[in-house]
């Protein structure tokens, strides 16, 4: 901690100070006092925090962003299936890419109106690296283990995030593969963390023995593009 605390400079007021950027070990953020809407927490495997104890950093990573708003929105909602225009357009994907026999694998699939325009937006996510592959499974040649996430507007399917990993369903079954080339993505929410009107995509990407939280905004083409990666792990 560096500098004065904010209950210093403003003469008495509660709010705590931190000068950032700046390394925390073995801080209870919880000192701070600051909303706790600026400070999300994700917890990682083995890690998962006792909210009753003190906040080891140096072991659980977190995302935090200096809103002076909330920037957690509303309107967006969690869907369990695809239409069968999206459901074809990645049955083609996962063929061209390879995969003809591996499974269409929905995990995440969210509607949101990403740019204020009273349209609705979809970020969807794919994977079949998320599982244990089924005995049923054998036999299959086209096969492949991959992450995917999509931005999908009125005009057009951008792929934000693709990993794959080409393999025979035996091989995927038997773990005759190198499991440190596959990724796993958990979405982290859905925000407008500049309150400029347009919602961000956060997500914690998953990797052999390290990862990262990764924000994606919409640029001026209207187009998700990644603005921050912060690692973690080996």
């Amino acid at each position: 901690m560096t500098g004065k605390t904010q209950q210093e400079v403003d003469g008495g007021n509660s709010m705590g100070y931190i000068k950032l950027p700046i390394t925390v070990k073995n801080h209870d953020l919880r000192s701070l006092t600051i909303p706790y809407y600026n400070a999300y927490q994700a917890s990682f495997g083995d890690y998962a925090r006792n909210y009753e104890q003190p906040l080891d950093i140096t072991r659980e990573p977190i995302l935090v962003f200096n809103a002076t708003h909330d920037p957690r929105v509303e309107q967006f909602k969690s869907v369990k299936r695809l239409s069968e225009e999206h459901r074809d357009y990645f049955l083609e994907k996962l063929c061209h890419e390879g995969m003809s026999e591996a499974p269409l694998t929905l995990t995440d699939h969210y509607q949101f109106d990403a740019d204020n325009d009273g349209k609705t937006e979809h970020i969807i996510i794919l994977q079949n690296s998320e599982y244990v592959v089924d005995q049923s499974e054998r036999g299959k040649k086209q096969y492949g283990l991959y992450t995917y996430a999509f931005y999908i507007d009125e005009e057009k399917i951008q792929e934000i995030y693709g990993r794959k990993l080409l393999c025979t369903s035996d091989q995927a079954i038997t773990s005759k593969i190198d499991v440190t080339a596959l990724t796993t993505l958990t979405p982290l929410g859905i925000y407008d963390l500049n309150n400029n009107g347009k919602l961000e995509f956060c997500v914690q990407m998953h990797e052999w023995e390290s990862g990262a939280i990764i924000v994606y905004a919409l640029n001026d083409n209207d187009e998700y593009e990644e603005v921050l990666r912060s690692r973690y792990g080996m």
